[in-house]
């Protein structure tokens, strides 16, 4: 069932969004909640919303994004939401803009007595079957080795910095989808995105993923296509994703395109220069374009770059190898 257009209060169930990171057997599902926002007078309502979430969607750890609580009197509300969770599954959290307000460490002893685990300064490892799942806190100072490596993050802002430090799955809040959604363009919310860069239901950059909850609550309870919700995250591991990122490449996505090199067929390779040609084979012919990738091994030039002629030469060699 698709949740309303126009949402006014916070007495509708949650949307649970689901995120396949990947569609084989058996994935580890993460539920990642954030901008609960508790508050006198709507607490226990929020509070029950995500408990009911939970229970239904059966997740294997719950992540909770930070803006947990709006005022220091919700920390007990904020202790019994966690140890409820903690009866289904892990609860794994962070703070965010509205908990530093009311003061980190008090939200931080919250979580930790109700049974949770606070990860903002560090990173914990889940296994899952004979697979391990790291996630980190946004000021880990690095995560440890496993078969996917998950930030669990406030601020969408991070994720360019989450790309370089080589996270696979980036889960971030904050901007509440700016509540007031027009339409959608290529996974970004607008207007929203005129005002903040950020403004995703997703975004992809080579095997990496960012996801953007729309959060629980909000300080005016006011939206417009634009529900609260929970994101549930079926991921499996770090090698599926990559390859799964190659198979379906979405035109649209604007940096760290799979290139595979004809030049030096046994190396593939992320190439932020052939953005707008998802799976372009790097020709001999084009290697006089000064274009070179960053932060790779390639050393050949790319021919989004090259002269018009070359270029559309370039692209009928490499439409003709890919039909053969």
């Amino acid at each position: 069932m698709s949740p309303p257009r126009l949402e006014i209060g916070l007495q509708g169930a949650l949307h649970v969004r689901e995120e396949r990171i990947s569609a084989r057997r058996d994935p580890c599902r993460l539920m990642y909640v954030s901008d609960i926002h508790l508050r006198p007078k709507r607490s226990e309502n929020l509070a029950r919303q995500v408990i009911r979430a939970v229970r239904e969607s059966e997740p294997h750890a719950v992540l909770l994004g930070g803006d947990l609580v709006d005022e220091s009197s919700e920390l007990d509300q904020l202790h019994d939401l966690v140890r409820l969770l903690h009866n289904d599954a892990p609860v794994l959290a962070i703070g965010g803009n509205h908990d530093r307000s009311v003061g980190m460490n008090r939200v931080r002893d919250a979580v930790v007595s109700g049974g949770g685990k606070w990860i903002h300064e560090t990173a914990v490892r889940i296994t899952h079957g004979p697979r391990v799942i790291v996630v980190a806190g946004p000021n880990s100072v690095s995560a440890p080795e496993g078969d996917v490596r998950i930030l669990c993050a406030h601020y969408p802002s991070i994720w360019t910095a989450a790309r370089e430090r080589g996270y696979d799955l980036v889960l971030a809040g904050h901007l509440h989808g700016c509540q007031m959604v027009a339409f959608e363009y290529r996974d970004r919310l607008f207007p929203g995105a005129l005002f903040y860069q950020h403004c995703f239901i997703r975004s992809r950059c080579g095997p990496a993923r960012l996801v953007v909850s729309r959060g629980v609550s909000d300080l005016v309870p006011v939206r417009w296509r634009c529900p609260r919700e929970v994101v549930l995250c079926h991921v499996r591991d770090r090698l599926v994703l990559a390859a799964e990122s190659r198979r379906r490449w979405p035109r649209s996505e604007a940096f760290g395109v799979v290139c595979r090199c004809s030049c030096r067929p046994d190396r593939e390779h992320h190439c932020v220069c052939c953005a707008s040609w998802p799976s372009t084979h790097c020709t001999r012919s084009a290697t006089r374009n000064r274009c070179r990738p960053r932060r790779t091994g390639c050393w050949l030039r790319c021919s989004i770059l090259a002269p018009a002629r070359m270029r559309s030469s370039t692209g009928r060699r490499t439409a003709g190898r890919t039909s053969s």
